[in-house]
């Protein structure tokens, strides 16, 4: 019942899924032992909406891969800025084209995981589409001898390890090290939109996961030897496994080290139906005070940050506490539709609307604006974030939206209703949020990954927001031509 981190495992042949997971037993019963620091992933969600969150631990003081050893200078000094659009689907998703071999893509820009992964043609679960990767008409590809399982909200995925040339705007790979997905449970890779997941979490986890199980295993082998009783094959195997694979995801460089992005910025424009954009080497907002805030990230291999005091404050009606008065965790992820809180939280937000008396989507000036703190500073988001109309095909409906009085369970539905996903997460930190899409529509907001220090070790990465609206992001896609009130 645990999740499963996102760790390559060497598969047995035949390829099977229950081969696959039954390499991952050594990684599952480590889980078991550890208890990650976020706990249990959130249940999936409908197909309209996309929660690409993987929910993982943080694991401070292990050394990321080689790449990010070299100096802060010389990676600006071979960084290059570029502002990409990000197409809008339904604003339930939005898309950035990425060239696999000779292969365009549509990926998700997607904050809450850190590692490229690829839809193949040769996935018989994932819907049929003739976009999806096909390694055959390349001639760069090269298969890896490696297999691993992801864990995402919206489902789980099991992928081969692979490597091919990649290419993002002006930014180019020779050769990419990525996951092509080639069985899934995913019902949201039907339709064929999302054919590939653009990983942004801070890099360094697959080496974590890794290193952790070989060191458990490690640890066994040495209990064994002080007791001077002989070392189990099958235990001084999975050791062996486990070191080497630590030792090549060492080697291995995310698509952030490669394209040596250490910071960027997500702006999705608040107009229904616009695009957005996502700024790669973005300027730093530290040189934009009187515009951005930083907020500090808690965890080094997620975009985690505190949260506290949440409310509900209109300019006509009194302020009323939802949750977090004890404080809670919260994750800043692109590929997430709608805000995921706490069920209590919920719950309180649903009481206090119906105290407003009739509401509607018609009259949305007419409701509280939700707001909260992060990292000490007070953030606003607008009715509209969290409020709005339902469609979709009851009872499938009702089943993630439960306070939804649907009388004719088995037709088309259009409702108006509170577009809180609701989350059952613990985090050390409190119960988990999950800031999506509507947070990027309301602040500019830029990952920034941290600075090298002296002892070989990479300091918390943070994020920035700005107190502008993302509205103005519209600018092109020249550094000189970029707005100082969005830093854009």
């Amino acid at each position: 019942g645990k999740p499963l981190p996102s760790l390559a495992l060497p598969c047995p042949a035949p390829l099977r899924p229950e081969s696959i997971l039954a390499a991952c037993e050594p990684l599952r019963r480590y889980v078991e032992i550890c208890e990650p620091f976020w706990g249990m992933p959130p249940r999936p969600l409908p197909r309209t909406v996309v929660l690409l969150a993987v929910v993982l631990a943080p694991v401070h003081g292990l050394a990321p891969s080689s790449a990010w050893r070299t100096s802060l200078a010389r990676r600006r000094a071979r960084s290059q800025y570029y502002k990409q659009r990000l197409e809008n689907h339904q604003d339930l998703q939005y898309m950035a084209n990425i060239t696999i071999g000779n292969q365009v893509m549509s990926g998700v820009p997607d904050t809450g995981s850190f590692e490229l992964m690829v839809i193949s043609q040769r996935c018989s679960t994932c819907g049929k589409s003739s976009a999806y990767y096909d390694y055959a008409s390349s001639q760069t590809y090269r298969a890896g001898e490696l297999f691993t399982a992801h864990a995402f909200g919206s489902g789980t995925t099991h992928s081969q390890e692979a490597f091919d040339s990649v290419r993002l705007g002006p930014f180019s790979v020779k050769e990419q090290y990525f996951w092509e997905v080639i069985w899934a449970d995913m019902p949201i890779l039907e339709d064929g939109i999302i054919q590939a997941v653009i990983g942004l979490g801070p890099p360094g986890q697959a080496y974590t996961f890794a290193q952790a199980a070989a060191n458990m295993f490690n640890k066994k082998m040495y209990q064994f030897e002080t007791k001077g009783l002989p070392v189990p094959t099958e235990l001084q195997d999975k050791a062996n496994q486990t070191t080497e694979l630590a030792d090549e995801m060492a080697k291995q460089e995310s698509l952030l080290e490669s394209l040596m992005v250490d910071l960027f910025s997500v702006c999705l424009q608040k107009e229904v139906g616009s695009d957005g954009f996502i700024v790669w080497n973005d300027e730093h907002p530290g040189q934009q005070l009187d515009t951005f805030i930083r907020v500090p990230i808690v965890g080094r291999f997620t975009w985690a940050m505190q949260l506290e005091s949440a409310a509900f404050r209109g300019s006509e009606q009194p302020q009323v506490d939802i949750g977090c008065s004890e404080g809670c965790g919260a994750i800043a992820d692109t590929g997430t539709s709608l805000l995921s809180v706490p069920v209590d939280v919920a719950d309180r937000a649903l009481q206090a609307l119906n105290a407003l008396g009739s509401t509607s989507c018609e009259r949305l000036e007419e409701l509280p604006n939700l707001e909260f703190s992060l990292g000490g500073t007070r953030h606003s988001l607008p009715p509209e974030a969290y409020v709005g109309y339902v469609y979709g095909i009851a009872p499938n409906t009702q089943k993630f939206f439960p306070w939804l009085d649907l009388a004719k369970p088995f037709k088309e539905v259009k409702i108006c209703s509170l577009l809180l996903m609701t989350i059952d997460v613990e985090t050390q930190y409190g119960p988990l949020w999950i800031l999506g899409m509507p947070f990027m529509r309301e602040y500019y907001t830029t990952f920034e990954l941290g600075t090298h220090g002296s002892d070989s070790r990479w300091q918390r990465p943070q994020t920035w927001r700005s107190t502008a609206s993302p509205s103005a992001c519209r600018g092109s896609s020249s550094r000189g031509s970029r707005s100082t009130a969005s830093g854009a």
